[in-house]
């Protein structure tokens, strides 16, 4: 977390807040962490994490992340099992209604989540898919504070950072597994 430095923390989907009590305890004293997960069953999971483990600094939203706020269809059963799709729950952008493991789910900006005020440090999304859509939802936090990233998958690449987001000089700094770290000069 020292490359946070003494900003804030934005981490989605929380999944059930595994990373929470961690990334909570290296926070700089004034720092929060803002997250958020569409599921039901995972945000109740992320909230008792930090119940249990006393996370005054931690920030939860109920809610998926995108370009705008609308609402959206939320997988999370398989169509093929009854298992619920609980860490590979996603937004399907094609369907309009829910029913058949479908979950109509509330989407917000990141924009509109972190207050204006606040000094955003790093952004980390595993969001399925959808890290480009929830990126151009925080325009306003990336052009002001010009955050590390950390995102899941490969898709997102320093070019189009740097021509969607005005002023900002991203490069690629490297992956790890499934992990793409971009930082701005």
């Amino acid at each position: 977390m020292r490359n946070a430095k003494l900003g804030d923390v934005i981490s989605g989907g929380a999944f059930v807040g595994d990373f929470f009590p961690g990334v909570s305890q290296g926070l700089a004293p004034d720092a929060t962490l803002w997250s958020f997960e569409p599921n039901p069953v995972n945000y109740s999971a992320a909230k008792k994490t930090i119940e249990i483990n006393k996370l005054h600094n931690v920030v939860l939203f109920p809610c998926a992340v995108g370009r705008e706020e609308s609402t959206a269809q939320l997988q999370i059963k398989d169509a093929k099992s009854t298992e619920p799709k609980a860490a590979m729950a996603r937004i399907d952008p094609n369907r309009k209604i829910s029913g058949d493991g479908f979950l109509e789910v509330e989407v917000k900006t990141l924009d509109s989540l972190v207050p204006t005020g606040r000094h955003v440090s790093l952004i980390q999304l595993d969001v399925e898919g959808f890290e480009g859509p929830a990126l151009m939802g925080a325009r306003s936090i990336i052009e002001r504070c010009h955050p590390i990233f950390i995102l899941e998958g490969r898709g997102i690449k320093a070019k189009w950072l740097n021509e969607k987001f005005r002023g900002c000089s991203y490069v690629d700094a490297g992956f790890y597994e499934m992990n793409q770290f971009f930082v701005s000069l």
